[in-house]
Protein backbone atom coordinates (compact mmCIF):
# COMPACT_ATOMS: atom_id res chain seq x y z
CA UNK A 1 0.00 0.00 0.00
CA UNK A 2 1.39 3.30 -0.72
CA UNK A 3 1.72 5.95 1.76
CA UNK A 4 -0.82 8.62 1.66
CA UNK A 5 1.12 11.66 -0.33
CA UNK A 6 1.95 9.17 -2.78
CA UNK A 7 -1.28 8.20 -3.46
CA UNK A 8 -2.34 11.40 -3.76
CA UNK A 9 0.60 12.32 -6.41
CA UNK A 10 0.06 9.58 -8.12
CA UNK A 11 -3.83 10.32 -8.40
CA UNK A 12 -3.07 14.11 -9.51
CA UNK A 13 -0.57 12.63 -11.91
CA UNK A 14 -3.09 10.12 -13.75
CA UNK A 15 -5.58 13.32 -14.33
CA UNK A 16 -2.73 14.47 -17.01
CA UNK A 17 -2.03 17.33 -14.44
CA UNK A 18 1.43 18.90 -13.52
CA UNK A 19 3.51 17.57 -10.18
CA UNK A 20 6.03 18.27 -8.22
CA UNK A 21 8.21 15.42 -6.75
CA UNK A 22 8.62 16.87 -2.95
CA UNK A 23 11.52 17.81 -1.16
CA UNK A 24 12.49 14.95 0.98
CA UNK A 25 10.21 12.45 -1.24
CA UNK A 26 13.45 10.00 -2.14
CA UNK A 27 14.10 9.37 1.68
CA UNK A 28 10.37 9.00 2.36
CA UNK A 29 9.76 6.38 -0.05
CA UNK A 30 12.19 4.12 0.92
CA UNK A 31 10.23 2.55 3.34
CA UNK A 32 7.58 2.00 1.13
CA UNK A 33 10.48 0.56 -0.80
CA UNK A 34 11.61 -1.65 1.65
CA UNK A 35 8.26 -2.86 2.35
CA UNK A 36 7.45 -3.76 -1.26
CA UNK A 37 10.70 -5.44 -1.72
CA UNK A 38 9.64 -7.88 1.81
CA UNK A 39 6.18 -8.58 -0.38
CA UNK A 40 7.89 -9.54 -3.90
CA UNK A 41 10.26 -12.00 -2.35
CA UNK A 42 7.64 -13.16 0.08
CA UNK A 43 5.84 -16.30 -0.18
CA UNK A 44 4.20 -16.23 -2.45
CA UNK A 45 7.22 -14.97 -4.93
CA UNK A 46 5.70 -12.27 -6.95
CA UNK A 47 9.03 -11.86 -9.95
CA UNK A 48 6.82 -9.44 -11.54
CA UNK A 49 6.46 -6.90 -8.53
CA UNK A 50 10.52 -7.52 -7.92
CA UNK A 51 10.85 -6.65 -11.63
CA UNK A 52 8.98 -3.41 -11.78
CA UNK A 53 10.74 -3.09 -8.65
CA UNK A 54 14.19 -2.77 -9.41
CA UNK A 55 13.31 -0.96 -12.99
CA UNK A 56 11.85 1.72 -10.87
CA UNK A 57 14.55 2.10 -8.38
CA UNK A 58 17.35 1.92 -10.71
CA UNK A 59 15.72 3.54 -13.82
CA UNK A 60 12.94 6.09 -13.01
CA UNK A 61 13.55 7.25 -9.06
CA UNK A 62 17.20 8.44 -9.87
CA UNK A 63 15.33 10.57 -12.67
CA UNK A 64 13.38 12.61 -10.22
CA UNK A 65 14.35 16.06 -9.01
CA UNK A 66 13.14 17.15 -5.60
CA UNK A 67 10.61 20.17 -6.17
CA UNK A 68 10.68 20.12 -10.07
CA UNK A 69 7.62 19.16 -11.85
CA UNK A 70 7.66 15.09 -12.99
CA UNK A 71 7.20 15.00 -16.96
CA UNK A 72 4.08 13.13 -17.97
CA UNK A 73 7.05 10.11 -18.89
CA UNK A 74 7.82 9.89 -15.16
CA UNK A 75 3.90 10.42 -14.37
CA UNK A 76 3.21 7.75 -16.13
CA UNK A 77 6.10 5.37 -14.87
CA UNK A 78 5.24 6.30 -11.20
CA UNK A 79 1.81 4.86 -11.73
CA UNK A 80 3.11 1.72 -13.40
CA UNK A 81 5.48 1.32 -10.79
CA UNK A 82 2.26 1.75 -8.39
CA UNK A 83 -0.12 -0.79 -10.16
CA UNK A 84 2.61 -3.28 -10.62
CA UNK A 85 2.67 -3.43 -6.87
CA UNK A 86 -1.02 -3.84 -6.31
Amino acid sequence: MAPKWLADLAATASTGQGVVWPKGAKTALEQTLGWYLTRATGHPRRPDALAALQQFRNEVLPTFKEGSYLSPKQAQSLLDFLSAQA
